[in-house]
């Protein structure tokens, strides 16, 4: 089976003892799988900061590599990373591996100022949410698992916020990807029409989507 070295490096780190990568991928998916249901209900604790997302990355992959919870750089990854969207026949490219640190130390704590996205109304949450969501996606620090541990990390998110967000059940894959690629050429409208459809705020918070109907559709626009 041959590899290039970047595959190897994922397949290397397996502890599931796969023989290949359709092997891999098949027992990847029957553990994560069951390791998302339990954090929907029982989530991480944390402070929603890269610590907090490195947490959610090891719970949901310890059983499958042993680089569950650590980013790229920490890998010795330093390079650029980047994904085929066979859809659009095009290659995506993250952030270089390098620059991973440093980059999600600015990204973290633009969300701590932004006190976790708590306080805002509904339009202000979709479009704050989105853009972070984005953002966290280009930073893409994992080798593996970046997809599953940000939508988690993000429902979590909005959950402290007073919203409760399925990335999950509703959306369609091909969707999804796409409007992240759209987010990294600075067009948000996809993923903020996402949150829209996909977030609802909490019975206490129900207040805030009165004020959302009376105030604010039909003067902002997305």
């Amino acid at each position: 089976m041959l590899m290039d070295s970047f595959t190897k490096k994922l397949f290397d780190s397996n502890l599931v003892f796969a023989n290949s990568l359709e092997e891999l991928n098949c027992k990847e998916r029957i553990i994560t799988v069951q390791a998302t249901k339990y954090l929907k209900d029982n989530p991480i604790k944390g402070n929603f900061d890269y610590q907090h997302l490195k947490d959610i990355h090891k719970y949901l992959f310890q059983e499958v590599y042993s680089f569950a919870g650590k980013d790229r750089f920490e890998m010795g990854i330093y390079d650029s990373f980047g994904k085929r969207n066979a859809a659009r026949d095009k290659v995506v490219w993250f952030a270089d591996g390098i620059e991973v640190p440093l980059e999600a130390e600015k990204l973290f704590n633009m969300l701590k100022e932004k006190n976790n996205l708590k306080g805002l109304n509904f339009l202000q949450f979709t479009k704050e949410g989105a853009d972070f969501f984005i953002k966290l996606n280009t930073l893409h620090p994992f080798r593996e698992g970046n997809g599953r541990t940000q939508r988690i990390f993000m429902e979590q998110l909005a959950l402290n916020a007073g919203y409760k967000l399925d990335l999950e059940t509703k959306i369609d894959k091909q969707e999804m990807i796409n409007a992240c690629e759209d987010g990294m050429l600075g067009k948000n409208v996809g993923m903020i029409a996402l949150f829209i459809k996909n977030l609802k705020p909490l019975e206490n918070n129900l207040e805030n989507k009165k004020i959302l109907m009376e105030k604010n559709i039909g003067k902002e626009r997305v």
